[in-house]
């Protein structure tokens, strides 16, 4: 059953659409026709795909839905999504926040939490049956690949500034990933997740960002948190290995 979408005939709740469309039609421009970026702005305003037009990306049904919230988000997977692949996708992905149209923190944490529990759990499933087969979709979680999600955004956070990524919200998910950290576990994704904490454990006990910028508190407030965390007794023994090496290599540095 499609969801009470009359909120999209308020003229304020329009007038706030048409302001964040502006830049999300500038970059359609170089892969669209008019017409196609008409139905998918018919589609962003309403939640209705124009008859006659297939919108191809299931991602960007998801992301351009005027309802954001878990009803909303029900409905398209249920309904308007045809790949069932793009549960697992978006699952990943929602972590860089996907509620197009909505800038506040709140609704991109809100778009998270539709995918991701409170801490690391290795099996996810979608709340209805996603796609044309109708099936829930079950996520065997990759706990390296979701890891580095996390942390290539906090490397670039302490690295360089800027305003701090989704995951400085949803720091116990983040910190729920260390216990089962293991580099005995050789790969790609396995040296990939240790570099990057090695990055971060690296400006947690000596900060020296390689961009200088004015604001730092968030920076301190996150790097305090990771070194708290790093002292006590959670982390896996990959990890703690880790973190006496990074300390060991900088007060001799």
């Amino acid at each position: 059953m499609k969801p009470d979408m009359s909120f999209t005939q308020d003229v304020e709740w329009q007038i706030a659409r048409e302001k964040a469309w502006a830049p999300l039609e500038s970059g359609l421009k170089t892969d669209f026709r008019k017409k196609e970026i008409a139905c998918i702005k018919q589609y962003f305003f309403t939640g209705v795909i124009p008859e006659g037009y297939h919108l191809d990306d299931d991602g960007a049904l998801l992301s351009h839905f005027p309802l954001v919230t878990p009803e909303g988000w029900d409905y398209v997977l249920q309904y308007l999504v045809k790949d069932k692949e793009v549960f697992e996708y978006k699952f990943y992905y929602s972590i860089y926040g996907g509620a197009d149209g909505h800038d506040s923190i709140e609704k991109q944490l809100d778009y998270i939490d539709y995918f991701h529990p409170d801490t690391y759990q290795p099996v996810i499933k979608s709340r209805v049956p996603v796609g044309k087969e109708g099936e829930v979709v079950t996520v065997e979680v990759d706990l390296y690949r979701l890891f580095c999600f996390f942390a290539s955004r906090f490397t670039k956070f302490v690295e360089r500034g800027g305003e701090p990524p989704l995951g400085f919200y949803r720091l116990d998910y983040f910190f729920s990933m260390l216990p089962l950290l293991d580099d005995t576990e050789e790969n790609d994704e396995t040296e990939r997740a240790f570099g990057l904490l090695r990055r971060i454990m690296k400006q947690a006990y000596k900060f020296s960002p390689k961009v200088e910028y004015n604001d730092t508190e968030r920076q301190f407030e996150f790097l305090n948190k990771v070194r708290e965390y790093l002292e006590g007794d959670s982390a896996s023994s990959s990890v703690k290995e880790l973190w006496v090496s990074v300390k060991k290599e900088l007060d001799e540095s």
